[in-house]
């Protein structure tokens, strides 16, 4: 039997009557393996590609980073916050490591130190508090917002010498009204990565078992719960493993992910609200080494749109996926600007639609990996995808 730390995941469904009707439906998926100073995971960021591939399918405007520092993980928080809006539903998916500090749990970026005896301070101040994150996405008051921790139990920073934090498990969180939280595992339990050495899944036992249920459509966050305990319970159950995920609700209606019969795909903007920057463009430079194609979509809110651009980079055999990024919109709206952050890098993309009808985009790229790399500037001329035209 292989387990992990144990992930935590928190359903946090804050539904707030009054607001406006509910408009655009937005993600960000992050997951966490390579760490430097403390055990590296390996099934995190699958977990997140995971999830990330679902809630796309269910039709939000996903954003999936991977192996972020606390720059990286900062400026990704803040960024997504600012993006929810009144009546929007908003998910937060983490998978990494976290720990227990007096009462808070706390989300750690991958150049998290490994602390001094007792040092708890210095954690606190270069981690994430799960509780303060759930209170910044609720500032903008969405109508549902759903917060996936998945979490290390085991306590990274736990060794024979010392230890910084509770030893095993995440604490308990607090539930306001409109709140529905659920654990990936029970108190003190640990949560299996997988099922033994001949289990080649991509993703965790919890996980693989969550998406199942995500993936129906119009499911309740109850039912859901419900669905994701017993089927975990009997996977770990077949190893003489226990693993019951708890949850915690105190939503008054019932939530949902998605709901049936709607559209499976990222909501585009129309009427009102077009743009001659929707669609998807590929470099029209085919021996390019920077860029392979990317795809602009965009959300409409009160007649005027949300711009969201998803990168892929010129890569053998296949092209790389940078992520989707919000992208802010200047002048007559046909410049786009938009940030992707890496664990070894920050690209700041700027996207201009010329005369021409061709894209320009310039790529600034600083190094953030202490590899010395200079900074540097890249252009590509993208053109409309002609399979994509009708």
């Amino acid at each position: 039997m292989i387990a992990r730390c144990v992930g935590l995941v928190v359903l946090l469904a804050s539904v707030l009557m009054g607001g406006p009707a509910l408009s655009a439906k937005l993600a960000l998926v992050i997951g966490n393996d390579a760490y430097q100073n403390v055990p590296r995971l390996e099934r995190a960021v699958g977990d997140a590609q995971a999830i990330g591939a679902t809630l796309q399918q269910l039709g939000y405007a996903v954003t999936v980073s991977s192996d972020l520092t606390y720059k990286g993980m900062a400026h990704a928080l803040a960024e997504f916050s600012a993006r929810i809006q009144p009546g929007d539903t908003a998910v937060l998916q983490f998978s990494g490591h976290g720990v227990a500090i007096d009462g808070r749990n706390y989300l750690l970026p991958v150049d998290v130190e490994e602390p001094g005896t007792g040092d708890a301070a210095a954690i606190e101040a270069l981690s994430f508090d799960a509780g303060k994150i759930t209170e910044q996405l609720t500032h903008n008051k969405p109508k549902l917002v759903f917060v996936i921790l998945d979490a290390c139990r085991n306590n990274p920073f736990e060794t024979k010498s010392r230890s910084v934090g509770s030893g095993r498990g995440l604490a308990r969180m607090d539930v306001e009204p409109g709140e529905f939280i659920l654990f990936s595992a029970g108190p003190g339990e640990e949560a299996l990565d997988r099922l033994g050495e001949s289990d080649h899944e991509k993703t965790s036992v919890f996980t693989r078992v969550l998406l199942k249920s995500m993936s129906v459509p119009g499911i309740t966050l109850q039912k859901l719960a419900k669905a994701t305990q017993g089927g975990v319970s009997r996977l770990a159950a077949s190893i003489q493993h226990e693993q019951f995920p708890d949850y915690f609700d105190r939503t008054i209606d019932e939530p949902v992910l998605s709901s049936a019969g709607e559209a499976a795909a990222p909501p585009q903007a129309s009427g009102e609200c077009a743009s001659p920057l929707l669609g998807r463009w590929v470099n029209a430079d085919p021996k390019s080494r920077s860029l392979d194609h990317l795809v602009i979509s965009a959300v409409c809110t009160g007649g005027q749109l949300r711009f969201a651009v998803e990168i892929f980079g010129r890569c053998t055999p296949s092209p790389c996926p940078w992520g989707v990024r919000p992208a802010l919109a200047h002048g007559a709206g046909d410049d786009l600007t938009g940030r992707f952050d890496f664990s070894f890098a920050i690209k700041d993309v700027s996207l201009s639609l010329g005369p021409d009808r061709h894209l320009a985009v310039v790529t600034a790229t600083r190094y953030i990996d202490k590899s010395g790399r200079n900074p540097r500037t890249s252009t590509d001329s993208m053109v409309r995808d002609p399979a994509a035209l009708p």
